[in-house]
């Protein structure tokens, strides 16, 4: 079956790949090509991590150890439910997933770098979804050191059979590139960068973040007044444009509503119905950083 011959290219997302096999296959239909090869993936949303479709297609190959480094966004999802890599495949379809994605204020689509379509046709013959472009609120192609980009009219589920050379009109994930969102695009590359070579250092960031503030040992009351004292000092060290561009709510004028990042992290962290969205956590480890010059990634 051409499926199970055709390689994956060079950091080429799963479900890119995914579809790539089924454009060149024949296949009737997109969803009748997935039942050949016993997979249900309708979502093929740019950090859609856990579920069953995502699970089936990593038990296609043989090398998790990999394909989840290079073929994912996975490894940055360690921040929130700890190591995954050498873990048994079925453990990627135990999580649950919160759909955070209407809560950020950085674009959610599937992106792309210019320079990468161009080098990519001009060697394949034919454009892919990168792994490393489709990492939450990364701005900046790596390799090329070029804005990524999102298509005018958002590209959010590739089901509906998009590559990169499908879009004619680009726009910019980040339109200006100020200091704040420099420095935080600089502290995600560093994160990035060490869940290659150091996932149990990835693991522990949110244990130390929970262990910090220790929130437990206040009364229900006394946890909310804390968080809310907290909350304003990571507001005033984080600024308004990156907090803008990270969460939604800080984009409304009368800011109803915003977004308590302490409480939605420690407030019951035990008892939490869904696995959080990396970002949060990183958010609050970049601030401990930049304020208070606490390092949780040594």
């Amino acid at each position: 079956m051409m499926f199970l011959n055709l390689q994956s290219l060079p950091n080429e997302h799963v479900f890119s790949w995914l579809l790539r096999s089924y454009l060149l296959s024949g296949a009737a239909n997109f969803l009748s090509f997935q039942k050949q090869i016993n997979i249900d993936a309708t979502k093929l949303y740019a950090n859609q991590v856990f579920g069953s479709g995502f699970a089936d297609i990593i038990q296609i190959f043989d090398n998790r150890q990999k394909l989840i480094p290079n073929h994912t966004t996975a490894l940055l999802w360690q921040v929130s439910v700890g190591e995954i890599v050498s873990s048994k495949p079925s453990s990627l379809d135990s999580f649950e997933h919160m759909n955070e994605q209407q809560f950020f204020g950085h674009d959610t689509s599937w992106h792309a770098c210019e320079h990468c379509i161009k080098a990519d046709m001009d060697r394949y013959g034919i454009s892919y979804w990168h792994a490393e472009h489709q990492y939450p609120s990364v701005f900046t192609c790596f390799k090329h050191l070029k804005p990524l980009l999102f298509a005018k009219e958002p590209v959010k589920n590739i089901y509906f059979e998009v590559l990169p050379q499908n879009v004619t009109t680009w726009n910019r994930v980040a339109p200006e590139a100020s200091q704040s969102l420099i420095g935080w695009q600089c502290y995600l590359k560093e994160v990035i960068d060490l869940c290659h070579t150091n996932t149990s250092c990835i693991a522990q960031i949110k244990p130390k973040i929970i262990k910090y503030f220790n929130v437990d040992k206040y009364k229900q009351r006394e946890q909310k007044l804390y968080c809310e004292r907290l909350n304003l000092e990571y507001e005033q060290a984080m600024g308004n444009q990156l907090l803008q561009y990270l969460f939604r709510d800080y984009s409304r004028e009368n800011l109803r509503g915003k977004t308590n990042v302490f409480s939605i992290l420690l407030i019951n962290h035990f008892k939490s119905s869904g696995v959080r969205n990396p970002i949060y956590w990183l958010a609050v480890a970049y601030w401990l950083k930049i304020s208070k010059q606490l390092d949780v990634l040594s």
